[in-house]
């Protein structure tokens, strides 16, 4: 069997000692590392395959908690606005394993890119201006000149 691993995490990623006893809370896990020397990058997912055949046979993922529903929306918006990325990634390897790579092409070609990020770093404050003219002063312009020509048209009519 050769094991390959497809899922890395970032680098400033960080593993809690082993020595110590396993902690079920998570409000309970420090939140950083005990030394600079801790941080690296770690493999989260691996397949492994026979060394004749083109489609793995197993698929370990590291994390129980990654396709669990209540955790999805952790950085969404909303309630409604479900980041999904992880079932994607669990359907993904369900093709894989079925050696169904045609319905992978197929499922790859209806995602769409729905990055938060629209708005180059160049662009930001231009946007930013643009925004806040829109959404305060242009209101506000507006409210103030529909109440001078009210109160200009009621001076004449009271004359």
């Amino acid at each position: 069997l050769k094991t390959v691993p497809i899922l890395f995490t970032s680098s400033r990623s960080w593993q809690i000692p082993r020595t110590e006893s396993f902690i079920t809370n998570p409000f309970a896990v420090p939140k950083t590392a005990e030394s600079e020397q801790e941080y690296s990058s770690f493999s989260v997912c691996a397949f492994s395959a026979k060394e004749n055949e083109k489609s793995p046979s197993l698929i370990l993922f590291a994390d129980q908690y990654a396709f669990s529903d209540s955790l999805l929306s952790y950085n969404s918006n909303s309630i409604l606005d479900v980041d999904s990325r992880s079932l994607d990634f669990l359907c993904n390897g369900i093709f894989i394993l079925n050696g169904e790579d045609e319905l992978l092409g197929l499922k790859n070609k209806t995602t769409f890119n729905t990055s938060v990020y629209k708005i180059s770093n160049e662009n930001l404050r231009e946007a930013a201006i643009k925004t806040l003219l829109t959404t305060c002063f242009l209101p506000i312009f507006i409210n103030l000149t529909i109440g001078f020509v009210f109160f200009s048209k009621r001076r004449r009519f009271n004359k």
